[in-house]
């Protein structure tokens, strides 16, 4: 799986079991998958099907940006969609969240 080796050297493992075996995916795994929550070696990765508040990945990439990092260049999704898809979830820690993002997107 083409996730799979492009993580293999940041060690992946699923965040949401109780022991941190090595991520293995496999054809029938993959289909299976609705979200996919990883601990790597820099940090989490959520590798989501579907963002509230913003949509599939066709709308999720329309609402990002895309920066350049030591790595290499990636993707993030813009200050608007992020505080769009918190205010979706409405759970109290997402609705504090966007009160920061708000005066974060007022001071820039």
């Amino acid at each position: 799986m083409l996730l799979q080796q492009v993580l293999t050297d940041l060690h992946p493992t699923p965040r949401m079991t109780p022991n941190r075996l090595p991520l293995e995916l496999t054809q029938e795994s993959c289909g299976q998958l609705q979200n996919l929550y990883l601990h790597t070696d820099l940090g989490q990765l959520d590798c989501l099907i579907h963002i509230s508040g913003v949509g599939d990945f066709d709308a999720v990439k329309a609402n990002s940006i895309a920066v350049k990092l030591s790595m290499g260049p990636c993707r993030i999704l813009s200050l608007d969609a992020l505080i769009q898809d918190k205010e979706t979830l409405g759970r109290q820690r997402d609705k504090d969240s966007t009160l920061h993002l708000k005066a974060i997107r007022e001071q820039a």
